[in-house]
Order: structure tokens, then C-alpha cells, then sequence
């Protein structure tokens, strides 16, 4: 994240850098990169080398202006390709947004329209030139204009209005736990003794001993068998 001031930073070719600037209601920020073309960047230029930076909100929309028609004074409008031909080889370009404004929302232009809101801006810098490796030093300076929180929307405050009642009661966490112990208690409370007692006062037959008996039936019925046939006479 950068405020303002001027940095010293360099760039190779293809190479993009994005920087976080905060701006504010009332706010418009402008940025400017200088730089001293070196033998290598004239060398290796053509019809579309040279810086581009751009500025986008939060949002990833355009926040940059477009100044080609209305460009300060003293930024450089001759092509980097061209550059040869000049005596001085510095470079000097920027981009710039409009004041953050809530209306601007409402704008048909995309350059007004993106700069609604205030936020971060984010700021890039790319390089193009014909050879790769090629490194630039450069100077980026950056720049807000107007005083902070100027223009912000204010919104009316009514003490009238009731907010809504919930239909169901609550229950907290705890409470529901501690009722379903005390439900998992009532399940399991006394022993075994008094479980089987009081099966035994209801009149129920439990299950196992229904098993138990008929296995002992099956049991007897073949012990008998076994008996009655031992006692046939034999065939000779």
C-alpha cells in the first residue's frame, strides 16, 4: 500500500506491478511514472512499447480517466519507437481518476461511473518493449486531491421504527444439553435387579427366557426319541 510520495522502483519488459493507494470521499488521485530510457529500451521499442499504467477499484473496474485528448503539459506524447529521434530520452506519463462522488454511480461514462465508492485504487504498471530482460529504473509519484470525506452521503436516522420479534423461544446451547440429561437419566436410572423386577410384576414373559424354554423343550423331545429307539427289539 502506497500514500503519497514518490518512489523509486524499476520494471522489466512484460513485467506488471500493482500498487494499493486508499482514497477517500471528495478524493481523486493521480499518478505519474518518470523515467530515463536507457540504450537498451530505445533499442528494443516499437509502435506499441512503452509504460501503461492504469488505475481499477476494488471491483475490478476501470477508475482511470481517459486523457488522451486532454493530457497535461508536460507528459511525453511522443511514441517510445520514437523516442530515438529526441534529444532528451525521458519519459514521463500517468493516469488520474475523477472525485469520488455517490452520483457518480448514475453517470453513462465508465470513466465517472467507476468512482462511486471510496476504497482502495489499485495502480498498474506494466512494460512492453520487443526484447525480454530488459530493465527500466523509474520514479512513481502519487498524488490525492481534495480534502477527505468530502461529499459523503449522510443518511437520515428515525427513532420510530420497531424491529421485529421473534416467532419461537430461544434455547441456548446449554440448556438444551442439560435437558437431554436429564432425559438420558430418567432412561437408565436403578439396576438390574429392579428392571427385572418389574417385568416380572407386569405379567410379561421376557423374550429370552421364551427362547430358553423352547430350546429345553427341543432338548427333552429328542432325549425321548433317542430312548424309544434304543429299546426297539432288533431285526435278526
Amino acid at each position: 500500500m502506497l500514500e503519497d510520495g514518490t518512489y523509486d522502483l524499476d520494471i522489466q519488459t512484460d513485467e506488471t506491478q500493482v500498487f494499493a493507494i486508499p482514497v477517500d470521499w471528495g478524493q481523486r488521485l493521480q499518478v505519474q511514472i518518470d523515467a530515463k530510457l536507457p540504450k537498451a529500451a530505445l533499442e528494443n521499442s516499437g509502435a506499441f512499447s512503452g509504460f501503461a499504467p492504469e488505475i481499477y477499484t476494488a471491483m475490478r473496474s476501470k477508475a482511470s480517466v481517459t486523457t488522451s485528448l486532454d493530457e497535461p503539459s508536460d507528459w511525453t506524447t511522443t511514441p517510445l519507437g520514437n523516442m530515438w529521434l529526441e534529444d532528451d530520452n525521458a519519459w514521463r506519463t500517468g493516469a488520474m481518476t475523477p472525485d469520488v462522488r455517490y452520483l457518480n454511480r448514475d453517470s453513462s461514462d465508465s470513466d465517472i461511473s467507476g468512482s462511486d465508492l471510496p476504497g482502495y485504487r489499485y495502480v498498474e504498471v506494466n512494460l512492453s518493449l520487443m526484447k525480454d530482460g530488459v530493465l527500466i529504473p523509474y520514479e512513481l509519484t502519487v498524488k490525492r486531491f481534495g480534502e477527505a470525506g468530502n461529499g459523503a452521503p449522510e443518511y437520515e436516522v428515525s427513532d420510530g421504527l420497531n424491529t421485529p420479534a421473534a416467532d419461537t423461544t430461544y434455547t441456548s446451547f446449554e440448556e438444551a444439553v442439560a435437558g437431554d440429561d436429564d432425559v438420558a437419566g430418567a432412561g437408565v436410572s436403578g439396576d438390574d435387579t429392579d428392571l427385572a423386577s418389574s417385568s416380572d410384576s407386569s405379567g410379561e414373559v421376557p423374550m429370552l427366557a421364551l427362547l430358553l424354554g423352547g430350546v429345553g423343550l427341543v432338548v427333552i423331545a429328542g432325549g425321548v426319541t433317542a430312548v424309544a429307539l434304543a429299546r426297539r427289539p432288533r431285526l435278526r
